[in-house]
């Protein structure tokens, strides 16, 4: 991904709370992130940026965000399925040890 990213232009920045932790699949979850991150690159114009990072919901801190943000086209609204409404995926914090990291 950085290599297209590079090739592109494309700054990749990384940001967030680190030592989140979540409960769910890590193959999942790191399949969905590759999968915006790849779209995110893949429709940004060149010498533009990509972000990602992970937080904890402002008003339900029981719930870890893990955002990618774009400069590139986006899908208008009304064009949007209920699958592809935002590039934010949210789940709930680990309770007991942590299956995935949300990010190192």
């Amino acid at each position: 991904m950085r290599v297209e990213a590079d090739g592109r232009q494309i700054a990749l920045v990384a940001g967030g709370t680190k030592g989140l932790r979540v409960r769910g699949d890590a193959a999942l979850i790191t399949t969905a992130v590759r999968n915006l991150l790849d779209n995110a690159i893949r429709y940004s114009e060149p010498r533009t940026q990509v972000s990602v990072g992970v937080s904890l919901d402002p008003e339900h801190s029981d719930i870890v965000r893990i955002a990618v943000v774009d400069q590139g086209i986006s899908i208008p609204r009304r064009s949007r399925g209920a699958s592809s409404s935002a590039s934010t995926a949210s789940t709930r914090p680990a309770r007991g040890p942590p299956a995935a990291p949300a990010w190192d």
